[in-house]
C-alpha cells in the first residue's frame, strides 16, 4: 500500500498538465489523468452507437455505456427506486432535464407565444433555492413555471434555517420543491443537508441537491435526497464528461410522453402512433447518448472512489488549515464567507485597493498559477458578500480571487501560492 506521500505523487504524475503550471481552478474544471484516457483509447476500436443488438461492437459498447451507469449507481449508494440519467454538461443540464420533466422549463419564446409570462405564480410550484446557488440553480428557476423564493443568509453567513422553516410552514398548501447547492462554489461551506432534507420532507417537498462543487469530494446518502445535480468534469479524470441527473423514479410521470422524443426512447413507430419505451432512465435519453462523456464520467467517480474519500478530506484538510492562516493573518485580504465553516477548500477573497482581474492575471503570468476571477456564476451570493445594492451600474464588474484546493495538491504549492500573493499584496 502506498504512503500518503507516494499516493499523492502518483496521482500528480498521473495528472496532465503543462510543467511549471500550478493548477487552483479545481471548482471550475478537473483536470485529465493519464488512466483514464488509456481507458478510453482502449474503447474507441469498438466505439459504435449503442442502439442495436444486431451488431458487434453496438453490443459491446451498450454493455460499457450500461455497466457505467450500474457502476454510478452504486459509487452514489442508489437502490431501484433512483434513475441515473446522462444529459448533456454539467450540472446545467441535469437543472434543466429536470425542470422538464416536472414541468418547469418552457423556452421563454414558448412563454411569450401562450402568453404566460403575466401567470400569477402564487397558483404555481414553490421552489426554494439557497444563498449560496450557482446561477444554473437560481436563473432557471426564475424563468421557469415556478415561484422562487430564495432563504437567506444567518448572522454567521450561514443559511437561515428559521426562515426556511418559516417558508415552509407558510405554504402547506403548495406543491413545494427545494433546491439548494451542497456545497458553495465561492465560500466552500457545505450545506446543513441533514436538517434542511428533515424541514422539507416534514412538509411534503422535493429535496434537490445541487452537487456540481461536492461530489468531486464527497457524497451524503441518498437518502437525504429526491434528486441530485452532478458536474462530473470538475473531478479529476473528468473533463469531457456528461453531466448526470440522479432522480427518484416516482418524480417521472410516466403516463406523458419523454420530455423530448426522439431515436432510442421508443419501441414501435408507425405513420400515426408510437409507444414510448417505459424505463425511465431509455426513455430520458433520446438520441444518440454522449457515450464517452458518460463512460469517462464513471470512470472518473471511480478514480475518486479508488483514492478514497476519507483520504481525500484528510488531504485536503491539511492544505485547507496552511491557506486559511496565510489569508485571515494578510491585513489586506479580505476573505469572503465564513472561513470557519470552510470544510471543501474554495477560497474567495480580495486584495486592498487591487483588481481582482488583475491580480489573477499577474498570477498567471509571473507565477504559473492559475485561479479565477469574477463572481464565480453566483451573482446574488456575491452582492450579499460584498454588500452591493441590486442593479447598481459599475464602473469595474465586481467579483473576487478564488482559488480552489484540491487533494492532489502538495504542501509546497500551497506555499507557494501564499507566498505569491505576499507579493502582490505589496
Amino acid at each position: 500500500m502506498l504512503s500518503h506521500k507516494e499516493k499523492k505523487a502518483f496521482l500528480k504524475k498521473e495528472t496532465i498538465l503543462k510543467k511549471k503550471i500550478h493548477y487552483f481552478d479545481w471548482t471550475a474544471s478537473g483536470l485529465a489523468v493519464k488512466c483514464i484516457e488509456k481507458r478510453i483509447r482502449k474503447i474507441l476500436p469498438f466505439y459504435a452507437n449503442p442502439h442495436s443488438e444486431s451488431s458487434s461492437h453496438s453490443k459491446i459498447i451498450g454493455e460499457i455505456y450500461e455497466n457505467a451507469r450500474k457502476n454510478l449507481k452504486t459509487f452514489f449508494g442508489l437502490d431501484s427506486s433512483f434513475a441515473l440519467i446522462s444529459c448533456g454538461f454539467g450540472s446545467s443540464a441535469a437543472i434543466k432535464k429536470f425542470q422538464e420533466i416536472m414541468g418547469i422549463y418552457l423556452p421563454p419564446q414558448t412563454k411569450s407565444n401562450l402568453n404566460l409570462e403575466n401567470l400569477d405564480k402564487s397558483l404555481l410550484p414553490l421552489v426554494i433555492i439557497g444563498p449560496y446557488e450557482h446561477h444554473s440553480n437560481e436563473l432557471s428557476f426564475r424563468e421557469g413555471l415556478c415561484e422562487v423564493v430564495r432563504i437567506p443568509l444567518d448572522t454567521q453567513g450561514l443559511i437561515d434555517l428559521e426562515m426556511l422553516q418559516h417558508i415552509l410552514s407558510s405554504n402547506t398548501h403548495r406543491k413545494i420543491i427545494a433546491s439548494f447547492s451542497l456545497a458553495s462554489n465561492v465560500s466552500g461551506i457545505i450545506a446543513p443537508f441533514a436538517e434542511i432534507s428533515h424541514l422539507v420532507r416534514k412538509y411534503g417537498g422535493i429535496v434537490c441537491f445541487d452537487m456540481a462543487s461536492s461530489s468531486a469530494y464527497f457524497d451524503i446518502p441518498s437518502h437525504f435526497y429526491d434528486v441530485a445535480f452532478l458536474s462530473p468534469h470538475k473531478l479529476l479524470g473528468g473533463i469531457a464528461s456528461s453531466g448526470i441527473l440522479i432522480i427518484k423514479r416516482a418524480l417521472i410521470n410516466k403516463t406523458l410522453p419523454p420530455t423530448f422524443c426522439g431515436g432510442g426512447v421508443v419501441g414501435y413507430v408507425s405513420r400515426t402512433s408510437q409507444l414510448y419505451f417505459a424505463n425511465e432512465e431509455i426513455r430520458e435519453e433520446a438520441g444518440t447518448p454522449g457515450i464517452l462523456e458518460f463512460i469517462r464520467a464513471s470512470l472518473a467517480y471511480q478514480l475518486r472512489e479508488e483514492i478514497g474519500q476519507e483520504w481525500i478530506a484528510n488531504s485536503k484538510k491539511e492544505l485547507i488549515k496552511i491557506l486559511k492562516e496565510f489569508l485571515e493573518n494578510e491585513s489586506k485580504i479580505t476573505i469572503y464567507g465564513n472561513p470557519n465553516y470552510n470544510s471543501n477548500g474554495t477560497f474567495s477573497f480580495n486584495i486592498q485597493n487591487k483588481s481582482p482581474y488583475e491580480i489573477a492575471n499577474k498570477l498567471s503570468k509571473d507565477f504559473g498559477i492559475l485561479v479565477r476571477a469574477g463572481c464565480s456564476c453566483a451573482g446574488p451570493y456575491g452582492h450579499d458578500l460584498l454588500g452591493l445594492k441590486d442593479n447598481t451600474i459599475f464602473e469595474q464588474k465586481p467579483g473576487w480571487i478564488r482559488v480552489s484546493l484540491h487533494y492532489t495538491h502538495q504542501k509546497k504549492e500551497i506555499h507557494y501560492l501564499c507566498n505569491s500573493l505576499k507579493i502582490l499584496c505589496k
